[in-house]
């Protein structure tokens, strides 16, 4: 999901939040409000508290003959309550959030709450990506592969302020390949930043989408050109399309490039297969060393080794 339409969909949602805790609190009122008597005396407290309100700004204190007139209506609003039943604090909007009230800002800083609503938005969007997926949880164990967790948790801390923009991971299968371009993401999102993760078969099925819709339907692929950081797992294992795989994944390589946006590929494929499958156009922007790395994961299946499942 590109910034834009996140952010967009951030701010709808909790406008949906805010004006159902407000509505219900109006129904409520009214409803509460059909009983006269209790209608009456909530209007003659509001008088009152208003006449102590204007005393206040005018730099008076209130009598004592008016504080004693407030609290016997206030008790008198209590036991009426009381009686009829009346949930007082529903008279009042119950915000999902009761920091921010439901606006995403507390504090001058954006809200516990609106960062939440990101980061499940996030995977919701990401097929392949989990909470679990955290660089401190990793269990590796050779040097040099802990070498190259070291690589993508600096990149992860540090972009787009980054020199690279692109990472290339290979290895076999469960090698860990997948969980680290999961960890990229999860710091992202823990630093407030947008990403779009997808797997290379769904990245296909957006192609072949793309190629067969009509014209008007058409988006150009907006959402991959222009995200942040684009994820794409497990490259070479999706479907072969001809005159779409080679020749939409060289035009949305070449429109983040020309953005200067970032692109993560985790893949199964050495470089010499990634060439012979996508062509040189492709493997040239794969390969743009000036722009990118290459990580090289190595050794056993993961997965049996740690017994613990789920895709490496």
């Amino acid at each position: 999901m590109d910034k834009i339409r996140l952010d967009k969909t951030i701010k709808d949602m909790l406008a949906q939040r805010r004006q159902k805790a407000e509505l219900d609190a109006l129904s409520y009122r009214d409803f509460v409000m059909s009983n006269a008597d209790y209608a009456a005396l909530d209007r003659l407290l509001r008088e009152k508290e208003l006449e102590e309100m204007k005393l206040s700004f005018s730099g008076k204190s209130a009598p004592t003959s008016l504080k004693a007139e407030l609290k016997r209506l206030r008790g008198q609003k209590s036991a009426l309550e009381k009686e009829l039943g009346i949930n007082a604090e529903r008279l009042l909007p119950r915000y999902f959030c009761s920091k921010c009230s439901d606006t995403g800002r507390y504090g001058g800083k954006i809200c516990e709450c609106a960062i939440r609503l990101r980061e499940e938005l996030l995977y919701s969007d990401s097929s392949f990506v989990c909470k679990g997926q955290q660089f401190s949880l990793s269990t590796e164990t050779d040097e040099e592969n802990n070498k190259a967790i070291e690589i993508c948790r600096r990149f992860a801390d540090a972009y787009p302020s980054t020199q690279i923009l692109n990472i290339i991971i290979f290895g076999a299968v469960a090698t860990g390949k997948t969980f680290l371009a999961g960890s990229i993401c999860n710091r992202l999102a823990e630093r407030g930043l947008s990403f779009c993760a997808l797997t290379a078969f769904g990245l296909a099925r957006d192609f072949l989408n793309e190629h067969t819709s009509p014209t008007a339907h058409r988006t150009g692929l907006s959402e991959l050109t222009d995200a942040p950081l684009l994820v794409i797992d497990d490259l070479g294992s999706e479907p072969f399309y001809n005159n779409v795989s080679r020749e939409y994944l060289f035009a949305l390589l070449d429109e983040r490039a020309v953005g200067k946006r970032g692109t993560v590929v985790t893949t199964n494929l050495s470089l010499a297969e990634l060439c012979e499958r996508y062509g040189e156009r492709v493997f040239s922007r794969l390969a743009d060393k000036s722009k990118g790395i290459f990580i090289n994961l190595k050794g056993s299946d993961k997965r049996l080794n740690n017994k613990q499942g789920g895709r490496q």
